[in-house]
């Protein structure tokens, strides 16, 4: 399927398994489970939630310091 990914502020579309879960996303984009927040058409979900949207928003929380 296909998705529109946005990370700090750039959108790229993405073709991913039509089951991935946002832990599966945030691996794929090298990102560390957690210091990050995925949030699937305006709602945050559980990182272990299948990702059943159409726009994925990823927020880092953690500080790189």
């Amino acid at each position: 399927m296909k998705i529109e990914v946005e990370i700090n502020g750039e959108k790229k579309e993405m073709e991913v398994e039509d089951a991935i879960t946002g832990e599966d996303l945030l691996k794929k984009l090298g990102f560390f489970v957690d210091a990050s927040i995925v949030i699937v058409d305006g709602e945050p979900i559980p990182c272990k939630e299948e990702i059943k949207g159409k726009h994925v928003k990823i927020i880092n929380v953690a500080s790189r310091g």
